[in-house]
């Protein structure tokens, strides 16, 4: 059951409360433990008083980490930018991981941990056997049991614990840590009442964290950013400014009607999804064809006829959202995989040959979730603190679906693989790139450092970068230089001329002399991935940390890049609209003509190309698109005759002053009839839309492409049908 307003409420005064406690925290440590002045400046790690070699240590570290924010950051306040967005990353981590083992306790996942502090019966069972207690000050021995409770979940979860993140070089004094576990165990919080309500235990709920990120950005501090500029000026403000939690019922209906509906048709209706997917709009008959057939010319009156969708092995039923955030899509998908899973098991022994060969049924259904995780579920985000909350929200409901089965902690199978993904540059220092690529043969070092100039972008445009058709054409310019070059010898003369300089520069690259295999191009990554490994295992000495951060952010880089060379059977999204930053208007106008200064449009325009044939998109959005003139070619390329399903929501749907609309469309152009549902003036739009779904004689039914006759090819829907059917034969006669 979706969270209630007032619970939503009661959530966000605990993280805004939690906020403001950790970053003066943080901001007062800083300044007066590691020598960090609140205006980027500080002093050298030797002009510290302080003789701890742990302080000394993490001095080291936040100075390479400032050093590594300012190249990340535009404009010309950049040192006193990184310092805010340092305080801000480290208090953000610590919130989430206090906040994980909350929810991990509850679902019995850990011991008790944080729920009574010092008290906790984890922490009292650690002290006995550690006997800690004649050793170190409780505060000491308790930082010692999180670190091991941080060691024991990053395991699973490394993204969010791993205890040498650069997003957690700092932890809270005893006085505000414990300021902070009052706050989190808030009697409200565990046992939240309200009027008409079940009392419910906030920390038991799937959508707690999704609201956590959701609050960690005050309406305040957005409209401080609108205030100081229109647009986006960096990758913070267009993940900030674009933050709306999706609400349950707009979820469910998007992806009842996409990933429900492709599995359904995949088995000709004979799926539990029919009963479990409440949202999923049926007619009231339904004729399954098969492969070859054709709608008949003598067609049944009122029937559906359901073209051929060929069965797939569960593990290739991809699915994307492509602005994550929390990942809420990839919850619910998570719920329809599982049963997917199942039925390909019970229902279709043609299916997983392989994995029928090496698992009995009992254990199969035990490594699903680590299935879904592995292969099916993809997230993409341009905020490294999305990505935490997605992982972490994806884990939780692993977790949840092995107690369901009876698997105690220690006899659940290790998550070993999930596809988030955070969007962002390749990291800027250039010593460490050039480093780097010498132990790279040398098309491949080439094509690392194209690849690097070309990735500056993609913390700003996500998966807007066409990385992918970047990639391919610097691989066939590589693949013609080899072909010329492949046998030249690399040595030059001081007074040689232009070309012949040119020919041993490529020679160096390409000649005789690089121990180049047959099949190097199609391994490039493979290799570039190796050498990464062995690059930060072999980094030491002072610049130690950084190259371990160079080796992490190029490995997630190309992690990008396989996540845009995949295509998707489903993908649903809650994209950004409006102006894009200011340093990606460019790319935006040259890459997608008809954006109209909204990167809603590109967002259409993209996600359709990473489409499988038969895929379908799932969006809700800013109605505005739908109607406005100046959209007319955007609607053209982008939704007449793709539209399957439409749900006109209105205002209220976000927490957002926007109107909203929600579709799925195929992806590309037919004159198959699509579903029209107005709940604009609904108060109760959950309530009303789950009317519509089960009467099927208040759905309107329509094709999409007659709106291409309408002024300005205008999505209306609503018109009278009369009117639309005059257009249509004014414009077949003229």
């Amino acid at each position: 059951m979706a969270l209630t307003q007032g619970a939503r409420n009661k959530i966000k005064s605990f993280v805004q409360s939690a906020k403001r406690l950790l970053m003066k925290e943080f901001a007062d440590q800083i300044q007066q433990y590691y020598g960090i002045r609140l205006d980027g400046s500080y002093l050298m790690v030797e002009e510290l008083t302080t003789k701890d070699g742990s302080v000394i240590q993490t001095a080291r570290l936040l100075r390479e980490r400032l050093d590594y924010l300012e190249d990340t950051i535009a404009g010309s306040n950049k040192k006193e930018e990184a310092v805010e967005q340092l305080v801000r990353e480290q208090a953000f981590t610590i919130l989430n991981r206090f906040a994980a083992l909350r929810m991990a306790e509850e679902r019995q996942i850990i011991p008790e941990t944080i729920k009574q502090g010092y008290n906790s019966e984890g922490f009292q069972v650690f002290d006995q056997l550690s006997g800690g207690a004649q050793t170190a000050e409780q505060f000491e021995r308790y930082n010692w049991f999180l670190k091991a409770m941080f060691d024991e979940l990053a395991i699973d979860l490394p993204a969010v614990f791993d205890r040498f993140s650069p997003y957690a070089l700092l932890f809270p004094s005893e006085k505000v840590m414990l300021e902070l576990l009052d706050i989190i165990n808030d009697e409200d919080l565990s046992i939240y009442r309200e009027e008409g309500q079940q009392p419910m235990n906030l920390w038991e709920e799937d959508e707690t964290i999704g609201w956590v990120y959701q609050y960690y950005n005050s309406r305040e501090e957005i409209s401080a950013m609108r205030d100081a500029s229109g647009a986006p000026r960096n990758s913070r403000e267009l993940a900030v400014r674009n933050q709306f939690f999706t609400p349950r019922y707009v979820v469910q209906f998007l992806v009842d009607n996409s990933l429900g509906r492709q599995w359904f048709e995949m088995t000709k209706g004979q799926t539990s999804l029919v009963n479990d997917c409440q949202y999923m709009v049926k007619r009231e008959q339904e004729i399954f064809l098969d492969k070859g057939e054709v709608i008949p010319e003598a067609k049944i009156e009122g029937a559906n006829y359901i073209e051929y969708r060929a069965l797939k092995d569960p593990r290739e039923i991809l699915m994307l959202d492509p602005a994550c955030g929390s990942m809420h899509f990839g919850l619910y998908c998570f719920d329809l995989f599982e049963q997917i899973y199942t039925e390909a098991w019970d229902n279709h022994p043609e299916l997983m040959p392989d994995l029928r060969d090496k698992h009995l049924r009992e254990d199969y259904i035990k490594r699903i979730p680590g299935y879904i995780l592995q292969y099916n579920i993809h997230g993409v985000d341009i905020d490294p603190r999305a990505i935490q909350i997605a992982g972490l929200s994806l884990w939780l409901r692993a977790q949840k679906s092995y107690k369901k089965l009876g698997l105690q902690p220690a006899g659940r199978p290790m998550i070993k693989k999930s596809n988030l993904v955070v969007a962002e540059p390749m990291p800027g220092d250039a010593d460490l790139l050039s480093e780097f690529t010498r132990s790279l043969p040398g098309p491949i070092g080439k094509l690392v450092r194209v690849i690097w100039d070309k990735m500056q972008l993609a913390g700003e445009t996500g998966l807007l970068l066409k990385i992918e058709d970047e990639l391919k054409n610097e691989i066939e310019i590589a693949k013609q230089e080899y072909e010329t070059y492949k046998d030249a010898s690399a040595q030059t003369a001081l007074f040689d001329a232009p070309a012949e300089s040119k020919a041993a520069e490529m020679a160096a690259i390409y000649g005789k002399d690089q121990k180049i295999s047959k099949d190097f191009f199609d391994t490039a990554e493979e290799e570039v991935l190796k050498a990464l490994k062995s690059f930060s295992e072999n980094a030491e000495g002072e610049h130690a940390f950084q190259k371990l951060l160079f080796a992490e952010d190029t490995a997630r880089g190309f992690a990008f890049i396989e996540l845009c060379r995949k295509r998707y059977d489903v993908i649903v999204m809650n994209p950004p609209f409006g102006a894009g930053s200011i340093s990606t208007e460019n790319y935006y106008k040259n890459n997608f003509p008809n954006w109209g200064k909204n990167i809603l449009c590109c967002f259409f325009s993209r996600m359709n190309s990473l489409l499988d044939s038969t895929g379908n998109l799932g969006s809700i959005y800013d109605r505005t698109v739908l109607i406005k003139s100046s959209y007319e070619s955007f609607r053209i390329d982008s939704l007449i005759g793709r539209i399957t399903h439409l749900i006109d929501t209105g205002w209220g749907v976000l927490d957002a002053n926007v109107e909203t609309t929600a579709t799925i469309q195929s992806k590309f152009e037919n004159n198959a009839y699509g579903v029209f549902i107005n709940l604009q003036n609904d108060n109760k739009k959950e309530d009303s839309l789950f009317d519509y779904v089960k009467n099927t004689v208040k759905q309107k039914w329509m094709k999409s492409s007659d709106f291409m006759n309408l002024p300005n090819a205008v999505i209306g829907y609503d018109w009278d049908d009369d009117i639309v059917r005059l257009f249509g034969k004014f414009n077949s006669n003229n």
